[in-house]
């Protein structure tokens, strides 16, 4: 049987079409799906795991549902009544049960859309000809659906998260609904403590009122709603805020709405995370360090702006770096250093800071002076900016070097203010953390007798010191606008980057073969 790589009019076009020349000249163009002129068994299957795509947030007719189904429905019917089925037919089915395979697999072992431009990933990805393998493996066991269900992510996160929202889709209704108003607080009543209420109890937030009067807001009241405020990463005032009250009105499907736009976040991190990581949300302004797949440790971040966000990506930290020099990154030096030289001409001495040029030993410091600092653009920046260490230094005393395209990584810092604050998305990209002597402890482990104290004494002494893991340390960075914690209970963050929307808005997007209905 001919295969062309190709539809014919009035039909959907092919995905993935170079994972399907690699699958079939592997097979000497044989077709994987049908036998003696029939649909095997495994087409059904394949289509029986595409109806449940759903439940993984996907629409089973971006993976050719409809013309899979017609076209096995439509052979088989012509078999029947001993009518002679169109080869062309047989080899479209084929195509189009190996493209949904390979498609539909992809998307859930890393995502639909693409997190560096959050466009929908329709095109071949390389891993699609390591799946070409993977489908002749599932041909050949005839185990479609249990390798396509074996695509999903394993792990706990992923599985939480999946779990609240396919609960949170079953739902029938919306909860009630709190009309606006006045904040409310201790004391006050009315119809507006009623409704907050019967909303906490209705997501099994808060327990019945006893024999009190459901319409005063009591001191049981109060405990439960700062509760939720603080599970939800809100000030826990115990009063009923405009903050508040936006949260606990969200509707049942814009509810599902974040849940499911952060199952496709964790898609883009690996599947197995293994058993010992770091784990940060920069959403949540949080680290948590993992071992043997249980948290051992949390601090809080301070992540990037929103002109300057910390992408989602993994890496590892190999070294720790005491008293370290900051390089200042030509992206920073062009946006804002060069205005506060401009400004301050004293700028550079007053914070410790050098120009030099060249590299290790033909290294040479430069005059600012020789410098047009008005007039600096990309071209003319033929030197870097290093900050010496010391208790001006950006980094902090502490800096944890990790190799990524991102030029990310985590460090100590002299703003420690900032902890103190709800919404901390200050850094230029960079991770400071709260408790860096604790965090270098846990990651060196001990290695050559270095304790928190080891560590503060070398620090006193001034010189950058460089200290190589035993064994490098996995990070994944990660923007959970909303996850499950381990008593399955939903925790939303304020989406400070804006991307709940255009990540929603690329998973709804129907793939671009498809023809309109």
């Amino acid at each position: 049987m001919e295969l062309a790589f190709d539809a014919p009019a009035g039909r959907e076009s092919l995905g993935a079409p170079e994972a399907l020349f690699v699958f079939y000249r592997k097979r000497n163009y044989e077709p994987g799906w049908t036998k003696d002129g029939l649909p095997l068994a495994r087409v059904g299957a394949l289509v029986r795991t595409l109806d449940e795509a759903e439940f993984e947030g996907f629409d089973p007719d971006d993976y050719h549902s409809g013309p899979i189904r017609a076209l096995s429905g439509d052979i088989l019917e012509k078999s029947k009544k001993g009518k002679a089925v169109s080869p062309r037919d047989l080899a479209d089915l084929d195509l189009y049960c190996s493209d949904a395979f390979i498609l539909y697999a992809a998307h859930l072992l890393r995502g639909k859309v693409d997190q560096e431009t959050l466009e929908p990933a329709w095109g071949l990805w390389p891993s699609e000809l390591t799946l070409a393998s993977c489908l002749e493996n599932a041909l050949f066991a005839d185990g479609v659906r249990d390798t396509l269900l074996g695509c999903v992510p394993d792990n706990a996160h992923f599985g939480r998260l999946r779990k609240a929202f396919l609960d949170a889709r079953a739902g029938a209704g919306d909860w009630p609904r709190i009309k606006d108003g006045p904040p409310l607080r201790m004391g006050d009543r009315g119809s507006r403590v009623e409704q907050l209420r019967r909303r906490l109890e209705a997501s099994g937030e808060g327990a019945a009122a006893g024999r009190g009067d459901r319409r005063v807001f009591d001191e049981a009241l109060e405990r439960r709603l700062k509760l939720f405020q603080k599970r939800h990463g809100l000030g826990p005032t115990g009063t009923l805020d405009g903050s508040t009250l936006a949260l606990l009105n969200l509707l049942r499907q814009e509810w599902t709405r974040r849940l499911l736009v952060n199952l496709e976040r964790w898609r883009w991190l690996p599947s197995d995370l293994g058993r010992s990581y770091i784990l940060i949300n920069v959403a949540d302004f949080r680290l948590d360090v993992y071992e043997r797949e249980r948290p051992v440790q949390s601090m809080k971040i301070v992540a990037g702006n929103q002109d300057w966000p910390t992408p989602v990506f993994a890496s590892r930290i190999y070294q720790v770096i005491l008293n370290p020099f900051w390089v200042i990154p030509a992206e920073v030096v062009l946006k804002e250093t060069k205005n506060y030289i401009l400004a301050d001409p004293n700028y550079l001495t007053s914070n410790k800071m050098k120009l030099y040029r060249g590299r290790r030993e033909e290294i040479h410091e430069v005059d600012p002076k020789t410098v047009d600092w008005k007039n600096l653009d990309a071209a003319d920046l033929n030197f870097h900016i290093r900050q010496a260490p010391g208790p001006l230094n950006v980094l902090g005393a502490v800096k944890f070097a990790m190799m990524n395209k991102y030029e990310i990584y985590l460090h100590d810092t002299p703003y420690q203010e900032d902890f103190g604050k709800a919404f901390r998305a200050y850094s230029h990209g960079c991770i400071r953390v709260e408790k860096p002597i604790d965090l270098a402890v846990r990651v060196l482990k001990g290695r050559n007798g270095w304790t928190a104290e080891g560590l503060r004494q070398a620090i006193s002494l001034g010189a950058e010191t460089k200290i190589d893991l035993a064994r490098a340390v996995v990070v994944y960075f990660q923007y959970g606008t909303a996850w499950a914690g381990e008593d399955g209970r939903v925790e939303f963050r304020l989406d400070s980057y804006q991307l709940d929307r255009k990540m929603f808005e690329a998973l709804s997007r129907p793939a671009p073969w498809r023809l309109p209905k």
